[in-house]
């Protein structure tokens, strides 16, 4: 399907391309080190980037995590088998590290100069 838009012009949801949301089989050891997966920094960073990206679809996952960390936030991510969460260093310091820090269910799993990740104990779904 092509369709052409021009700046600024919204696209009714009909005409947009159906986005299918799969799970990947990406698996994060728990020694990870900053280029976690074989050594590579490219691929990594592609790991890395998708937990930045939410297709049209998870429109509800977003409006959940409006205030995470929290546990309906967290509950949330349960329910989508979610285990790591990549934080911006720069977003945590705005107060919603000391949440973080303050929620047993996340662990930090890696923490550089840049970012954070977390890993999600599974708990009860």
């Amino acid at each position: 399907m092509q369709v052409r838009v021009s700046r600024g012009e919204r696209v009714e949801n009909a005409a947009r391309p159906k986005i299918e949301i799969r799970k990947l089989p990406f698996r994060i050891p728990e020694d990870a080190p900053k280029y976690f997966w074989r050594g590579e920094k490219g691929v990594t960073a592609f790991a890395y980037a998708l937990s930045a990206v939410f297709p049209d679809g998870e429109r509800s996952l977003r409006q959940r995590l409006q205030r995470f960390p929290d546990e309906a936030s967290l509950a949330a991510l349960r329910a989508r088998d979610v285990r790591w969460i990549i934080a911006d260093n720069a977003w945590l310091s705005g107060g919603a590290g000391e949440a973080a820090a303050a929620l047993p269910a996340l662990r930090v799993a890696h923490r550089d100069e840049r970012q954070t990740v977390f890993e999600l104990d599974p708990g009860s779904r």
